[in-house]
């Protein structure tokens, strides 16, 4: 669709997302019959179904070849149509039944033009995953007939692309683009949440870097994407391990169709995904909180998007992917998002090596529960469109996911208060907040996939684990300085493998499903991709650091002095709390005066001293 109209629908979707209900009605439309049904599918199923948002146009005034019926759909902004469920074909069978052309026969943009004998969608270059074939066809007729019909009593032949037709087009619902327009925004609004997260659980010298950070890597991995990051991870002619640069700078990702799902524009799945590909590397770099350089780090967000993030993207979402085309299961992150930074965090905490202490007996305590909970409020509403959001459209799997989301993380959150109160007899803030996030991250693969029932099970298993994965760390003396590995990478390990077993066919029509429908081979898939995506990014994270930290320039870690006064001064050379950083340089001034001095002169030159102490300060800043 033209570039005016693209924006107009978006700026109206989003102020009247509502839209996407409106209810069932047909109309004439100059030589054109329109029917708008967004919910056939609770005439077919009661089972829960992703249910079709499209707007399909007969038209029926003109006859074209099957070349020229996709020319004049793309001159209305509309594309020839493709037919990817039940849903779909009987919205069609009553559209044409509606106005007596059942014994017409109409274009659609299926072909095998491309490779003999298997059939895609020309329009968004997906193979057929439903059929509605007549009996004995395709028969591809002396080699002649590469095009699909919908022939009378709307069943599917092979035709001569060149016969001249009725065709049908089809358009997405705006309520689609609004719906998926309202998740980016809310998966954005997680990136700022992770750095309140990770800024309360830091000391307060290094707090505001954190914030800086996660920030940062998302203006770093949004230009990426930009330049060849979403080419890498998306392009339609990908191998199944990596794709290519075919739509670098976003080259010909428009409003048209998108070949993952037909019922979205390319551009709005883009800025999608992109919002995934930002938010990754920004939980990865908890691990190296309070020592890590910022100019060498944002050399690391870019090398490890490209070569560890772009990857597992391509081969977990992309339809070309080994692991999807494989069978694995990954609804909404877990190997690309949770696994990767969890391995990566791993390794920058191996790299690195441990934070220093004041003294030996030091704790490294959160200074602000504050913003753990702030970061927590905004990571799980974030999470309800990063989960549902993968739905990729407003439908009842989307609705699951957002409840089996909320309540795996709320689950999460009790199991691990009571864990630690075993220990400790106290009712733990920052276990509600952790355990919070580890049932959200362990749910996230299996989201669209599970039942409600189901997903207790993996709140409680993923805080469990996520919490005896804490220990990992003093057994193998490394310092994850934010838990990082044990709470996304174990989270994302335990939700994929509870994915082969709990992954239900009535929850998901396109899937066998795991254990509980006898499919056991499921377990294995997912073993495969996890075992896989977890020694990528291991590996690759390693070697990226390894050899950034040998370069000159380039080193990892911090100077001491720079560590000891921390991040927030040292980097960016402003503070969190400029209070705090008062009463530091007080403290500083007056620690040559001895308990006598300050007595003898009194309460009241002992305040004159400090008040000049904190306008020195100021004025040197």
């Amino acid at each position: 669709m033209s570039i005016m109209l693209f924006k107009i629908i978006i700026i109206f979707a989003v102020l009247t997302t509502a839209f996407a209900a409106a209810t069932s009605k047909s109309e004439l439309k100059g030589n054109s019959r329109v029917l708008n049904v967004t919910d056939v599918a609770d005439t077919i199923t009661p089972k829960v179904a992703v249910q079709s948002r499209k707007e399909f146009v007969l038209q029926y005034f003109a006859r074209a070849n099957w070349f020229n019926a996709n020319l004049a759909c793309l001159s209305c902004n509309m594309v020839l149509a493709s037919i990817n469920t039940e849903e779909e074909q009987r919205q069609i069978e009553l559209l044409i039944a509606q106005y007596g052309l059942q014994n017409e026969t109409f274009w659609t943009s299926g072909t095998d033009l491309a490779f003999e004998g298997r059939f895609n969608w020309f329009t968004n270059g997906n193979y057929f995953t439903y059929t509605n074939w007549t009996p004995g066809q395709p028969d591809n007729d002396n080699n002649n007939e590469h095009c699909v019909e919908m022939a009378g009593q709307q069943t599917w032949n092979d035709a001569i692309c060149l016969a001249v037709r009725f065709y049908i087009c089809e358009r997405e619902d705006p309520g689609n683009i609004g719906y998926m327009l309202t998740c980016i925004a809310l998966v954005w609004l997680m990136i700022p949440g992770v750095g309140y997260f990770y800024s309360g659980m830091a000391r307060s010298k290094s707090a505001l870097s954190l914030i800086m950070l996660s920030c940062w890597s998302m203006a770093i991995v949004i230009v990426q994407w930009f330049l060849f990051g979403y080419s890498l991870a998306f392009s339609k002619t990908a191998n199944p391990f990596i794709g290519n640069f075919d739509n670098i700078f976003l080259r010909n990702v428009n409003g048209e169709p998108n070949f993952v799902n037909a019922n979205i524009p390319d551009m709005v799945f883009c800025i999608y995904q992109g919002m995934f590909a930002a938010i990754t590397p920004a939980l990865a770099i908890g691990a190296a909180a309070e020592r890590a350089r910022f100019l060498p780090t944002t050399l690391f967000i870019f090398l490890w998007t490209t070569l560890v993030y772009d990857f597992l993207a391509c081969w977990t979402w992309n339809p070309n992917g080994w692991s999807l085309n494989m069978g694995g299961l990954d609804f909404a992150g877990g190997t690309p998002v949770h696994i990767s930074s969890g391995a990566a965090a791993l390794a920058y905490a191996v790299v690195l090596g441990k934070r220093e202490k004041a003294h030996a007996d030091e704790e490294f305590k959160p200074h602000s529960m504050a913003n753990v909970f702030l970061g927590t409020g905004f990571i799980w509403f974030g999470w309800f469109g990063f989960n549902s959001g993968s739905a990729l459209q407003p439908n009842m799997r989307a609705v699951m996911a957002c409840f089996v989301t909320s309540l795996s993380g709320a689950v999460g959150g009790i199991t691990w208060v009571l864990l630690d109160y075993r220990h400790e007899k106290k009712y733990s803030a920052l276990g509600f907040c952790v355990g919070a996030v580890a049932g959200l991250v362990c749910c996230t693969p299996a989201c669209g996939f599970i039942s409600p029932a189901s997903s207790i099970v993996f709140g409680v298993v993923g805080a469990i684990s996520c919490n005896m994965a804490l220990n990992l760390k003093h057994l193998l003396k490394y310092d994850d300085a934010l838990d990082v590995f044990a709470v996304h990478g174990v989270g994302g390990i335990v939700g994929n493998l509870l994915t082969g077993i709990f992954a239900q066919k009535s929850y998901a029509d396109e899937i066998v499903g795991g254990w509980l429908d006898g499919h056991w081979m499921q377990i294995v898939h997912q073993l495969i991709d996890t075992v896989a995506g977890l020694s990528w990014s291991f590996g690759i994270t390693f070697v990226i650091l390894w050899v950034m930290n040998k370069l000159p320039g380039l080193s990892l870690r911090v100077d001491i002095e720079v560590e000891r006064g921390g991040l927030d001064q040292g980097e960016l050379g402003f503070s969190c709390y400029e209070h705090v950083e008062d009463v530091r340089t007080v403290k500083g001034s007056v620690e040559h005066l001895s308990a006598q001095e300050i007595v003898r002169n009194g309460h009241s030159n002992f305040a004159f001293q400090v008040e000049q102490s904190r306008i020195k300060n100021n004025k040197q800043k």
